[in-house]
């Protein structure tokens, strides 16, 4: 029985060359995994190594500078990028943009602009088409000031206010002297003087003086000109329309239900009683605005005189530099200056 269970001497051969060659095969793979892993190894230590030495050599301090020499050149590398973007204190002037800043809000006022447009029109066709004895001089004189209120009113509407130039906003974020300029909690952008955040059209304005529901726009550096004229030739059209209904009539406004030809009419009667109400109540409005002008001031600054550099310069940077364009509703070369930089007095 036991010696059926020992293997014979052939067997026991084989069971040994067997295990000699099991033993080869798996010292040789050992081999291999260590030759596999240590080559690698080795490379990179002397990589890091070569690295090590290069770090060392680049770190080595400068004696002209006191600093090392890779912080040396990291600085040159921000003045050059500094000098690549620009210094904060360039004149940074933009070409006028239209249509520009629009939200929901400003969709959903939209209809003013039809209200305004509208009672011009009301009062076109009383003074033109209801008014048959208007004279030839009179009525080219109505439609030079109806063409100024109009382009005043458009050139104002479309025209974009202004807002702070990406290169500028740049400029200051990489500047030793940004700590002087606010930050807006709202946009997150570097704020030049003079400048505020509009709710209505979600943008910092340049050189902001209030949101106008009736232009259903922000009135800011750019067209700012536009709404002052808008004001000037509102009041003199209204003027120009009230005095002509009433010498025609007399002084007497009732007299102004009765057309050309005897038949009722309420369209100049109407038109009557809105031009005399917005005359009084813009001629002031007028009048406030132009002494903001004057003292270059604006409605939120409106107590401010550290930007008054006397009369001529302050309309300049309004109205722009040409004065016979002065109070045309024409755009020029802008405004003087840029709305970010303000020299004081």
């Amino acid at each position: 029985m036991m010696d059926a269970m020992l293997p014979s001497s052939e067997e026991e051969l084989f069971l040994r060359e067997s295990a000699s060659n099991d033993a080869y095969t798996k010292g040789e793979l050992q081999r291999v995994d260590a030759a596999s892993i240590t080559e690698p190894a080795k490379n990179l230590g002397d990589e890091c190594s070569k690295r090590d030495e290069d770090s060392d050599e680049s770190t080595l301090l400068d004696p002209a500078s006191g600093t090392s020499a890779s912080l040396q050149n990291t600085l040159e590398d921000l003045d050059e990028a500094r000098r690549g973007i620009g210094d904060p204190d360039d004149p940074c002037p933009q070409r006028p943009r239209y249509c520009t800043g629009c939200s929901p809000l400003r969709i959903v006022m939209s209809p003013m602009a039809i209200l305004v447009l509208g009672l011009v029109g009301m009062t076109y066709y009383a003074y033109v088409v209801e008014t048959s004895d208007a004279s030839i001089l009179e009525l080219l004189l109505f439609h030079v000031l109806i063409a100024l209120l109009v382009g005043s009113y458009v050139q104002c509407v479309l025209i974009d206010p202004g807002t702070v130039p990406e290169a500028w906003h740049r400029a200051v974020s990489v500047s030793p002297e940004r700590v002087k300029y606010k930050v807006c909690r709202h946009c997150s952008m570097y704020k030049p003087p003079r400048s505020h955040y509009d709710s209505i059209t979600r943008r910092l304005v340049l050189n902001m003086d209030h949101f106008c529901p009736w232009m259903v726009n922000c009135v800011g550096f750019y067209n700012r000109k536009f709404f002052v004229l808008f004001l000037l030739w509102t009041t003199v059209a209204c003027a120009d329309f009230c005095l002509a209904m009433l010498a025609r009539v007399g002084g007497q406004v009732g007299l102004l239900l009765v057309g050309a030809h005897g038949q009722v009419t309420m369209v100049r009667f109407m038109a009557f009683v809105v031009d005399a109400a917005l005359g009084v109540a813009v001629v002031g409005f007028l009048g406030f605005h132009m002494k903001l002008v004057y003292y270059n001031q604006t409605t939120i600054e409106s107590e401010e005189t550290a930007f008054d550099l006397g009369w001529r310069r302050n309309v300049t940077s309004v109205l722009g530099p040409n004065p016979w364009l002065w109070f045309l509703p024409v755009y020029g070369s802008g405004p003087v200056g840029d709305g970010v930089h303000w020299p004081l007095r």
